[in-house]
């Protein structure tokens, strides 16, 4: 994605503006004297990781600012830095835009390069991830690098990672009230308990089955589910309607997932 919001000079009068305004090195921009492998790998990968922006060779900042021009050997030096950022940024790291900018007689100058912020962050040198901070770099936290991988489109796929969620079971009391008219024509509001077993995960629960203990209502009509799959539920008539004075009774529900182990699941049920 390609940051505009630092611009890219392309001419020595350009160059020089940047030392005349004292122009400050920032998150979008760095300056450097020379084209160092480690410095500019860490820069390269740390734009890449953050938003992007522009970098320059052949100025020096010692103070974060633009002082003196300090023009490098352009030969062969965007070949040089297009390396650096292949080889030794992982994953590797393309320069789509270089413009090499001769300010003296004998063609040496500033070498400027637009770096894009990547959808494939994060970008790592040597097993470490970058970000930009003010004017500088700084390794970024396993949190940061986490977050980083897991947005990278396709991140799944790509480590052969099973992001889906396990086959979970819940259990609860649906009281099912209704309001119904006798011969008199009387309205009575009555209910019509059922016990809900859901899955809940991403994946088919397979020889779904209850447990209760002593005390339970019946289940009317139960049988055990040779299979629930992803997301759905099943609901049975709970015998002796919600009577109970507000107690509660115990259940497990049990189930196998997709590669036969099995599992418990307790669960507290009331009126």
């Amino acid at each position: 994605m390609r940051n505009e919001a630092i611009h890219m000079p392309r001419t020595p009068e350009e160059v020089r503006q940047l030392v005349s305004e004292k122009a400050q090195e920032s998150v979008w921009r760095d300056f450097k004297t020379e084209i160092d492998t480690n410095t500019s790998a860490r820069t390269l990968a740390a734009m890449a990781n953050t938003a992007g922006g522009v970098l320059i060779f052949g100025l020096s900042a010692p103070r974060n600012l633009a002082e003196t021009i300090t023009p490098i050997d352009l030969d062969g030096a965007a070949e040089k830095l297009a390396n650096i950022a292949r080889d030794s940024v992982d994953e590797p790291l393309v320069l789509v835009e270089a413009e090499e900018v001769a300010i003296q007689d004998d063609g040496r100058g500033v070498l400027v390069v637009r770096v894009e912020s990547s959808e494939r962050r994060p970008h790592l040198v040597a097993g470490r991830g970058y970000l930009r901070s003010g004017p500088s770099n700084r390794p970024m936290t396993v949190h940061e690098l986490g977050t980083a991988f897991a947005s990278r489109p396709g991140f799944a796929a790509e480590f052969s990672l099973n992001t889906s969620r396990p086959a979970q079971i819940t259990a609860e009391v649906d009281p099912d009230r209704r309001s119904e008219t006798n011969s008199k024509g009387q309205i009575k509001h009555k209910t019509h308990p059922k016990l809900v077993l859901r899955n809940i995960g991403d994946t088919t629960a397979y020889n779904v089955n209850i447990e209760t203990g002593e005390g339970a209502r019946t289940v009317g009509g139960f049988e055990p589910i040779s299979a629930l799959a992803p997301q759905s539920s099943v609901r049975f008539p709970l015998a002796g309607g919600l009577a109970g004075h507000g107690l509660t009774w115990d259940l497990t529900v049990t189930w196998e997932d997709q590669h036969g182990e099995a599992h418990r699941q307790p669960c507290t049920l009331g009126p």
